[in-house]
């Protein structure tokens, strides 16, 4: 079975269940959980996993859980392999469903991708592409030195700013517009 922990899988199942709980969902043996999952990651052809018969399915969940477990994180564009990183001790919480929203923004906007392309793309590949996209940006029109550890970070919408200015653009508000 090849299952690809897609942006619009994503987008589907932080609605259906939300991505933190299906975690917790698919490591309890949830079955409607793991159906859900199967069928929103799983190619075409490989859906008919879900036509197992009843004797057999405790075995098979023994087996797929930690695959299914990873998928998830996959979803939320976490690489299981990786080293964790420290999170901040003043960062803010983010809802899943606004960083996905993000995500999609940084495939179809700064990255250049059709919606279609997008939504295929895992997290993980839309991360790669919008951090190559900005140090491309950054060799192109130069960058400032590194911001020192403690410094804070801009916000997107900050940084977003700074690279239209740079580009000769301005950021337009819906009341700029109206008027």
């Amino acid at each position: 079975m090849r299952l690809r922990p897609t942006l619009r899988a994503a987008i589907r199942l932080e609605r259906r269940h939300g991505l933190l709980e299906l975690l917790k969902m698919v490591a309890e043996g949830n079955l409607t959980a793991i159906s859900d999952l199967i069928r929103e990651t799983a190619f075409e052809g490989d859906r008919n996993l879900l036509d197992v018969s009843v004797g057999g399915l405790a075995r098979i969940l023994e087996l797929v859980t930690p695959a299914l477990l990873d998928l998830v994180l996959g979803l939320l564009g976490a690489d299981p392999d990786a080293a964790a990183k420290p999170a901040k001790a003043d960062a803010a919480p983010v809802h899943i469903g606004e960083a996905l929203a993000k995500l999609y923004g940084f495939a179809t906007g700064w990255c250049g991708y059709s919606p279609a392309v997008a939504l295929d793309s895992t997290p993980a590949e839309i991360l790669a592409a919008y951090g190559a996209k900005l140090d491309f940006l950054k060799a192109i029109h130069g960058a400032a030195d590194a911001p020192a550890d403690d410094a804070p970070e801009a916000s997107l919408d900050d940084q977003f700013a700074v690279t239209m200015a740079r580009l000769g653009g301005r950021v337009v508000k819906p009341e700029e517009l109206a008027g």
